[in-house]
């Protein structure tokens, strides 16, 4: 009952432009339920099915970044900056599915109508300005954007021309996520658990910490390929608020009901869901 009345205001403060309020910084709450052997439990967990399903994954990985090689010039795979456990930083790769421009890691585009004035689609100012003011516990304030990367962190839309034909069956399937296994063996991801964003990425024009007041507690435990939001179909492009504050209410409740079960049900659905895609591309 008190979730439900604290998530009905966060949506009339926080979304739709409503009545305009200071950004509220706090730091993550502890996730109890990932404390101790239950952290343990969960990490052992993620290191054997990563490791069963690489070795699985081995040969259709090697099948794909020869067709990538093919169609387009450039890296097989792409990395970026995510934001990990405890609001630190760390590299996610992914196959890339987009083609690449000289002198860019991914070509840009600008959408018109997609971002207010002095905004960058990463929710980052103009090149060479900086933003002030907004900093948040366990974050990277936000930082001068060099004019070559500018365009790098718009998000994939719907019919997107950047894409390949390869790189859009991967995106369709989700098979461009494979790759990020290696980074749960690294201990930067979990093989469930809330999606990783990069920094400075808005919904509505307006960074994710100025959204929704609680988005820093998803940050209290290793992020996932997959979640509880993606199998809800609570996935792709996050161009609204309440978009956002759906996805964080399903990554507070994943870290609140968690279990091992839990994660086994949320991969079994997972398969599921990506053979059913509808809101991939």
């Amino acid at each position: 009952m008190y979730d439900a009345s604290i998530n009905t205001i966060h949506r009339m403060v926080y979304s739709n432009g409503g009545l305009a309020l200071p950004p509220l910084s706090f730091a993550a709450p502890p996730a109890p339920r990932f404390a101790g052997w239950p952290r343990a439990a969960k990490r052992l967990q993620d290191v054997i099915l990563a490791a069963v399903l690489l070795m699985i994954c081995a040969v259709p990985l090697l099948i794909f970044a020869l067709l990538i090689r093919i169609e387009s010039a450039g890296p097989v795979l792409f990395r970026q900056r995510r934001i990990g456990l405890d609001g630190s930083n760390f590299t996610i790769w992914k196959l890339r599915t987009m083609r690449t421009l000289p002198g860019r890691t991914r070509p840009g585009r600008t959408f018109p109508g997609r971002t207010p004035p002095g905004l960058t689609q990463a929710g980052l100012t103009q090149p060479g300005a900086a933003q002030p003011g907004l900093a948040w516990p366990g974050r990277t304030q936000l930082r001068r954007v060099p004019p070559a990367q500018h365009d790098a962190m718009c998000q994939a839309r719907r019919g997107d021309p950047r894409i390949t034909r390869i790189g859009a069956w991967l995106r369709s399937r989700s098979l461009d996520e494979l790759p990020q296994l290696v980074n749960v063996l690294c201990g930067e991801m979990s093989l469930v658990g809330p999606r990783p964003h990069a920094p400075g990425t808005c919904a509505g024009g307006r960074p994710f910490e100025l959204v929704s007041p609680r988005y820093a507690a998803r940050h209290g435990v290793r992020p996932g390929i997959t979640g509880l939001a993606q199998v809800r179909g609570w996935r792709g492009e996050t161009e609204t608020e309440d978009k956002l504050l759906h996805r964080v209410e399903c990554d507070l409740e994943y870290i609140a009901t968690w279990s091992l079960w839990l994660d086994l049900v949320i991969l079994a659905r997972t398969v599921t869901a990506v053979l059913h895609m509808r809101n991939a591309y």
